[in-house]
């Protein structure tokens, strides 16, 4: 949290002191005549409270103080009217805050094991950006050649029981010998397949 003692010690430093003032100590409505100040502004905020929880270790992330920082300002923009100099010297001092606040790295995402690893959360750098959401499970490969194994038997069961179940062609008839005498002599008369001649060629024969 170093860096946040330094943002809010820039903030409250005289160098911004012509904007800043107003957001140094909690805003006293009473003494400003603001009588409908507690009934906008649910959670009023000031840097000098900011500070004060920085040193009693109250923020457990750089997200948590970011977050109260620019709640005085966003109390500001609610509460005043766009043309109020209040609302101006919050802007100013908003640009600074975010300049300052930009600048702080980010953490480096922690290694992650190779193997039978699962890792969930939500984990944030320093400004409160997102470094990753991890869901990793990884099957080791044993277990992926296993099931590798399963899915080509159940493949090859599957395929013999269709090459089992698909009709079969039958056997070739077997020639007489006529037939064959047939296929040696191609002048010889077609047949029907029953060793007489058909109707065509002997309807030739007689002409």
């Amino acid at each position: 949290m170093d860096a946040c003692k330094k943002i809010i010690e820039d903030l409250l430093d005289k160098k911004h002191c012509h904007y800043a003032w107003p957001f140094y100590k909690p805003l006293n409505a009473e003494k400003l005549g603001l009588t409908d100040y507690h009934h906008k502004i649910k959670k009023p905020m000031d840097l000098g409270s900011i500070k004060y929880k920085l040193e009693d270790g109250h923020y457990s992330s750089v997200l948590e103080f970011a977050e109260d920082v620019r709640l005085v300002f966003s109390n500001c923009f609610k509460y005043f009217d766009p043309d109020n100099d209040y609302v101006g010297m919050a802007q100013e001092l908003r640009h600074v805050f975010e300049m300052l606040y930009a600048q702080i790295p980010d953490e480096p995402v922690p290694n992650v094991p190779a193997h039978n690893t699962h890792i969930q959360g939500n984990m944030q750098g320093p400004t409160g950006k997102p470094l990753a959401w991890l869901k990793l499970t990884l099957s080791s490969n044993s277990e992926f050649d296993s099931d590798t194994d399963t899915d080509s038997d159940s493949d090859s069961e599957d395929l013999a029981a269709k090459l089992k179940a698909r009709p079969q062609c039958p056997p070739p008839a077997a020639l007489s010998p006529k037939q064959r005498e047939d296929e040696d002599d191609p002048e010889a008369s077609i047949t029907d397949g029953t060793g007489r001649e058909t109707e065509k060629e002997a309807t030739e024969a007689t002409s």
